[in-house]
């Protein structure tokens, strides 16, 4: 269903260099973070010099289960040898090309909100992947918000329904319009 939605965006004139945002809200085990990882090989494979950040809830998951699993299926893929994956990202190995083609691997803080600023991409495409996502606090959705302000771009949010309120709430009732 993600993919058929992404196609249909993408297929879409009138969509088409607008920004795409897709939340999933399901249990646990069922394929939400491998997801997470074939969307960053995806874009990243797909969208040259594209600009791509993942967070999740908490350091701990991004560090322990979202990232080792894109490192996973990144090792699994036939483009594998494009890319230089380390513990907190991946940049293209296309000579000058790592600083404008990369995801970073980002933790968050409610009190430096603004280390998760400042991703834009102009001309380019921008995507922002949320791993347990109804954990991750107003303030963060909203700088994050900001990296789609160039037009063209993807916000993907995962996540159990573990919150009845929240931004990863908000989704699916006062902003499911737009996702």
């Amino acid at each position: 269903d993600v993919a058929e939605d992404i196609r249909d965006h993408l297929t879409n004139p009138e969509t088409r260099f607008q920004p795409l945002r897709i939340a999933v809200a399901s249990g646990h085990g069922i394929g939400k973070s491998a997801l997470v990882a074939m969307l960053i090989g995806w874009a990243s494979d797909t969208c040259e010099d594209s600009k791509g950040v993942v967070t999740a809830n908490t350091e701990q998951q991004i560090r322990t289960k979202t990232w080792p699993e894109v490192q996973k299926w990144r090792n699994l893929s036939i483009t594998k040898d494009w890319w230089n994956v380390t513990k907190t990202g991946m940049t293209s190995i296309v000579p000058g090309h790592a600083e404008t083609w990369r995801v970073d691997a980002v933790t968050w803080s409610e009190h430096n909100t603004e280390a998760f600023a400042g991703l834009h991409n102009e001309g380019r495409t921008v995507f922002v992947i949320f791993d347990e996502a109804s954990g991750v606090l107003s303030k963060i959705w909203e700088v994050a918000e900001g990296a789609l302000t160039d037009g063209e771009g993807f916000f993907f949010a995962y996540g159990n329904p573990t919150k009845p309120d929240g931004e990863f709430a908000d989704c699916f009732d006062k902003h499911s319009h737009i996702y």
